[in-house]
């Protein structure tokens, strides 16, 4: 047997640390819309439907 004993402690989140959720959060919310806005494409005008003038 040992000496030492092992307890955990669980309690709720501080101030702080749902702060720091909060900010992970929005910078991961912030690359998902970077990202789609890369892979979107803007619609242009056909080549071959250009009135020519």
């Amino acid at each position: 047997m040992s000496d030492y004993m092992f307890i955990l402690h669980a309690h709720h989140p501080t101030p702080v640390q749902l702060s720091y959720l909060a900010s992970c959060r929005q910078r991961r919310e912030d690359w998902v819309k970077i990202t789609r806005a890369f892979s979107i494409s803007e619609p242009t005008e056909s080549l071959w439907r250009r009135s020519q003038s």
